[in-house]
């Protein structure tokens, strides 16, 4: 009995039951995103650089009980590299003369 219950609910998530069910792939590449944080596209011929996603530390420094750690999760660098494309950038109508996005800038 528990095996069938346990099989009707493996591909349920239970944080948001409309959204599915992220694949492991998702965290084993964070290894990866580790090494290589900055991301580069080309906007107009000229290079923008920018910072791939932010751990949760990073992203709120005022919270003193985040302790940065070296297997924290990195979010957003699917968003960031999407912002960054040319095509993207061109729908949104952002000058290339702008910066490359970032979810959280220290520079304005």
């Amino acid at each position: 009995m528990w095996v069938k219950i346990n099989q009707l609910t493996a591909n349920l998530n239970w944080y948001d039951l409309y959204r599915p069910v992220y694949p492991s792939t998702l965290l084993s590449k964070q290894d990866d995103l580790r090494a290589n944080r900055m991301g580069q596209s080309v906007v107009d011929g000229e290079v923008k650089t920018y910072r791939r996603g932010y751990t949760k530390s990073e992203y709120t420094p005022w919270a003193k009980n985040l302790k940065a750690s070296e297997d924290e999760v990195i979010l957003g660098d699917y968003m960031t590299d999407y912002m960054n494309r040319a095509d993207v950038r061109a729908a949104f109508h952002i000058p290339t003369e702008y910066p490359a996005w970032e979810e959280c800038s220290n520079s304005l």
